[in-house]
C-alpha cells in the first residue's frame, strides 16, 4: 500500500454524452469521460491521460434503499452504526499501440468537511453497478485495499496510487473508506461543477 498526501486542485468538465476524444496528434479513443490529455515530450514519447468517472455514488449500511446517484458529493466514514462507503468507476478507452502505463492516479476534491486522519481506496471486482441504482442492498463488495493515504486536515486533494491495478484499457472499480468513528470524507462527485473525480495515466 502506498500512502500520499497531495494538495493538487483538479479542475475538469463532466461531458455529458462520454465524447470520444483525441489525445496529440495521434487518434487516442478515450471511452467514458475524457477530461483533457498533455503533451508528450518527443524524447520520451510520455503522454498524460486523464478521465471522469463514468459512475460514482455513495451508500449508507443502515438505510438499504438509499441512493446518491444525483448528488454532488460523495461520502465515507461513519456515525454510529452507519457507515458510508463511496464506489467510483472508471472506463479507460484503446490505449496507444505498444503504450505501457508508468503512472496511475485517482484524485478526489475535498468538499468543505475536513478530511479525517485515514482514507483507504479498495478495489472492486464488480463493474456492473450503475450510479443511479446502487443502494446498500446491492453494492458490489469490497475487494483488497489498494492504497491509504493519511491526509492533512485540510488538504485540498486526497491521491491514491493505483498503477498495481490500473495497467491498460478497460474499466476499473474502486471503493473509498474511512475507518473511523463518527467523522467522514466528503469529496465531490462527477456532478459538482468542478473538482471531480479523475483517473490520470501517465503511458509511454
Amino acid at each position: 500500500m502506498t500512502t500520499r498526501t497531495t494538495t493538487r486542485f483538479t479542475a475538469t468538465r463532466r461531458a455529458a454524452t462520454r465524447l470520444l476524444l483525441p489525445t496529440l496528434a495521434s487518434a487516442v479513443a478515450i471511452t467514458g469521460i475524457a477530461l483533457g490529455a498533455g503533451s508528450a515530450s518527443a524524447a520520451t514519447t510520455r503522454q498524460t491521460l486523464s478521465y471522469g468517472a463514468v459512475d460514482d455514488a455513495y451508500s449508507w449500511s443502515n438505510r438499504p434503499t438509499f441512493n446518491s446517484g444525483a448528488a454532488t458529493k460523495l461520502v465515507a466514514g461513519a456515525y454510529g452504526q452507519d457507515t458510508a462507503v463511496t464506489y467510483l468507476k472508471f472506463s479507460v478507452g484503446t490505449l496507444p499501440a505498444g503504450a505501457v502505463v508508468e503512472r496511475a492516479e485517482l484524485t478526489l476534491t475535498r468538499d468543505e468537511h475536513r478530511l479525517p486522519p485515514l482514507v483507504r481506496l479498495s478495489k472492486v471486482a464488480s463493474t456492473a453497478w450503475t450510479e443511479r441504482k446502487l443502494t446498500a442492498q446491492n453494492r458490489p463488495a469490497l475487494g483488497a485495499a489498494v492504497a491509504t493515504v493519511r491526509p492533512a486536515r485540510d488538504a485540498a486533494t486526497v491521491t491514491f496510487d493505483v498503477r498495481p491495478v490500473v495497467t491498460k484499457a478497460g474499466s476499473y472499480s474502486f471503493a473509498v473508506t474511512a475507518p473511523v468513528v463518527n467523522d467522514v470524507a466528503r469529496f465531490r462527485s462527477a456532478e459538482y461543477r468542478t473538482g471531480r473525480p479523475v483517473l490520470t495515466l501517465v503511458v509511454r
